[in-house]
């Protein structure tokens, strides 16, 4: 993809060569001029019309074949869109699917010491008057709300309103953050060692290697299952893109290493590529022999998708052994779907129940689906008929521009320049529908899934930063809450406990006082009945 900046008039734009319509149809608009010239050479000078009567006719033609240009220039416009909006669902689709799993595994029973309090357990923590503002200790709070509701006083006199709030007795639990994301309590140091942690280094807190919530500063590596998780989806990610770009089966794999916190690669491929540059590059790509499948896979070398931990060998001999772009992607995308299965018929994903897991699965299958929709564009191209029958009328405008030009032009140099600058449009025209068809293959007007996977990347390994630092409340301060919550609800369960069983009580009394009433009864029917039997 090619970045611009909007420069005067667009006159920077001009001076691009390699990607351009403009300078692709100028070589038919050159074409054009000679016919022009030949033309004139022929038929010498003579009045205007005489070969034809009146341009009309021509005026139709050129209209039909700009009709026809301009049709398929759309359609392309709509793939490229398309293509590109494809491509987002389908990393969005899975960078939810992972980012779930990761936020469900910090629930799991193995972090049970280090995970934030749950406000949940204290519920009534609202009637002590805490906050949550995180701005409580430099924003002061001293005159009146503005219109806020109904019943709060514009001047600050209403101390009745439930809004009205008090900095002398309003307590925040967003005391101290923990800047580590909780992941010190997980490596508990031993007698004689400093405390631990990944990213964060306690002792340098301004320090910083660029590698974000991937570095190692603290002394120890992220959770080696948000790792792995981190790693396939990576891995999933790049070999979808990778055969987006329809790299030839068989050939070297262009994946490789992600470090993180490494510059962007930029979206422009002439400037990430330098092995060939200049003008060879550009006749190249005039000529179109830079769009070969060989051409593209060397190119695509130069430009390897990068994943999170590399690429064993194994894996690469696995993917190759797969036939197929599209068993490629399946391949990885089972390798992540079992992963995750596996570890959740572990226990690794805590408590969540299946039907939260299956919904999981289902944004995996969205991001297939995405994926499916690029590959359609990729794989088929613009219907062959409607892109011959341009091809034919292009290379036919070139012989008949100059004809009419020659027929409404009395001066050499004015029809040269306007059979150039017709002809230049509407083949530059038909160029651009050429270059957007397809935007995987097309360098340098293709997308730039290379900054993607990077920006991708990057996102994965937010993963690794844990828990929310604000989420820590300052236990000494809820302490003697916390205990008369736990208390008075200890004895509000008492009190029901010892009210139940009063009441079971009274019950059990009733109920055997009934049962000897029916014996009595009983009782007498069966002397009743032994009466009858003896008078008998």
């Amino acid at each position: 993809m090619i970045l611009y900046y909007k420069g005067a008039f667009g006159l920077n734009l001009l001076w691009r060569l390699r990607g351009s319509a403009v300078y692709r149809g100028m070589f038919p608009g050159a074409i054009s001029v000679i016919v022009f010239i030949c033309i004139n050479l022929v038929y010498g000078e003579r009045e205007p019309q005489e070969l034809i009567s009146h341009p009309y006719a021509f005026g139709v033609l050129i209209s039909s074949i700009s009709f026809l240009i301009i049709f398929r220039a759309n359609h392309s416009y709509s793939r490229y869109w398309e293509a590109c909006g494809a491509v987002h669902q389908m990393m969005s689709k899975w960078m939810d699917a992972t980012t779930h799993i990761a936020s469900y595994h910090l629930q799991c029973d193995h972090y049970v010491h280090i995970k934030p309090p749950s406000f949940y357990d204290y519920p009534d923590l609202n009637r002590k008057f805490y906050t949550m503002d995180r701005r409580r200790q430099d924003v002061k709070l001293e005159g009146s709300f503005n219109n806020i509701g109904n019943g709060v006083s514009t001047n600050g006199s209403n101390h009745n309103s439930a809004l009205y709030v008090d900095k002398q007795h309003a307590k925040s639990l967003c005391v101290e953050a923990r800047l580590d994301g909780g992941w010190s309590g997980l490596f508990r140091p031993k007698q004689g060692e400093k405390e631990s942690s990944t990213f964060y280094d306690k002792d340098l807190p301004w320090n910083s290697d660029g590698k974000g919530f991937a570095s190692t500063l603290g002394g120890r590596t992220p959770s080696l299952f948000l790792q792995e998780l981190a790693h396939l989806c990576s891995l999933l990610n790049a070999v979808a893109l990778s055969t987006l770009r329809n790299d030839i089966d068989g050939a070297e794999s262009p994946l490789g290493i992600y470090s993180p916190g490494e510059p962007w690669p930029k979206a422009d491929p002439d400037i990430n590529t330098c092995h060939e540059c200049g003008w060879s590059m550009f006749f190249k790509f005039l000529a179109g022999n830079d769009r070969s499948p060989e051409a593209r896979t060397a190119f695509n070398a130069a430009r390897p998708l990068s994943v999170i931990g590399g690429v064993s060998a194994a894996e690469i001999r696995f993917l190759q052994t797969a036939k197929g772009p599209y068993a490629k992607t399946q391949l990885c995308w089972q390798w992540l779907s079992e992963f995750m299965t596996r570890e959740h018929l572990s226990g690794s994903t805590g408590e969540v129940g299946p039907p939260i897991i299956s919904r999981v699965m289902q944004f995996l299958s969205d991001g297939m689906l995405g994926y499916n929709h690029a590959r359609k564009i990729m794989y088929i191209p613009f219907p062959f008929p409607h892109a011959q029958i341009s091809v034919f009328y292009v290379i036919f405008t070139i012989f008949v521009v100059p004809i009419l030009m020659d027929e409404i032009t009395s001066t050499i140099w004015l029809g040269a320049l306007l059979s150039f600058l017709t002809t230049t449009c509407l083949a530059g025209l038909h160029e651009v529908a050429r270059e957007l068809e397809n935007p995987f293959r097309n360098v340098p007007n293709d997308l730039p899934v290379c900054t993607f996977q990077a920006f991708f990347n990057e996102a994965l390994i937010t993963m690794f930063a844990g828990y929310h630092p604000d989420s820590f409340w300052d236990a000494n301060m809820t302490k003697n809450d916390a205990c008369k919550v736990k208390n008075d609800r200890f004895s509000k369960t008492l009190n029901n406990t010892k009210e139940s069983s009063r009441g079971i009580e009274v019950d059990i009394k009733e109920l055997k006082n009934l049962v000897e009433a029916q014996g009595r009864e009983i009782e007498r029917l069966r002397q009743v009945v032994e009466e009858k039997s003896k008078g008998s």
